[in-house]
């Protein structure tokens, strides 16, 4: 099975994917991660579309991209499914600044591809969508939704296992981890502005939790900055709030 963890970038797709690891897991599956960058993607899909890796049982695919040309089969697959995560645009911008130490101009713009990038995703899809709000203030709900859509019967137990398993206290440790060098399987990503330290497990990365504030850029962003995200992003009003 493949199973994509997609969407806008820090709205909670690795998450996502964490509670969607844990559940195969929890059944006995092997689970191979990929997070593929820029032409990886496609050149992933190909290879998983023509030669299934015998070894794994679940392929998931952690991504903010999505191919020019996806093959209607690979979509048609019954084998095939995933989740569509988005979050205010604003607060993406935000965040992505604290993340990449981008420019406020660098995350508009970026925060811009990406959200083209998610409605083509959802228009070529029927992929549940995960609002960033819900991971906040909801999460058993969506775990079990999650479950749901996967086939998964989970007890309430199991569901506040996986609750336990991907809290914000796990992921943590594993950031202060990754910051003391102290991972099994380091990544070091190189950007424009810096090097972003990652655990290949789990995709946590030095900075991954930030302050998980739901409408952060009204504290962070300058009064000229928020009136520009505002309006930037107006067109979008199936993701931003008032």
């Amino acid at each position: 099975m493949i199973v994509f963890n997609a969407g806008l970038p820090r709205s909670g797709t690795v998450l996502v994917g964490a509670i969607v690891r844990a559940m195969f897991e929890g059944e006995g599956a092997t689970v191979t991660q990929h997070n593929p960058h820029g032409m990886e993607l496609a050149v992933l899909l190909s290879k998983l579309l023509e030669t299934r890796s015998e070894g794994a049982q679940v392929d998931l695919i952690h991504t903010h991209g999505w191919p020019d040309v996806l093959p209607h089969e690979f979509l048609a697959n019954d084998n095939v499914t995933g989740f569509l995560c988005h979050r205010d645009p604003r607060d993406v911008c935000v965040s992505l600044m604290g993340l990449h130490d981008m420019t406020f101009e660098e995350a508009v713009e970026f925060t811009l591809g990406n959200l083209s990038l998610f409605y083509e995703m959802r228009s070529q899809t029927a992929w549940p969508t995960i609002d960033y709000r819900d991971l906040q203030g909801s999460k058993l709900d969506q775990i079990h939704g999650i479950a749901k859509h996967l086939g998964f019967q989970l007890s309430e137990e199991r569901a506040h296992q996986i609750d336990d398993a991907t809290s914000v206290a796990r992921h943590r440790a594993i950031m202060e981890r990754l910051r003391a060098g102290n991972v099994n399987h380091l990544i070091v990503r190189k950007n424009r502005h810096r090097d972003l330290r990652e655990d290949a497990h789990s995709l946590i990365n030095d900075r991954h939790i930030q302050s998980g504030e739901i409408g952060r850029w009204r504290r962070e962003l300058s009064p000229e900055q928020q009136a520009t995200v505002t309006a930037t992003f107006a067109s979008f009003p199936d993701l931003t709030e008032e």
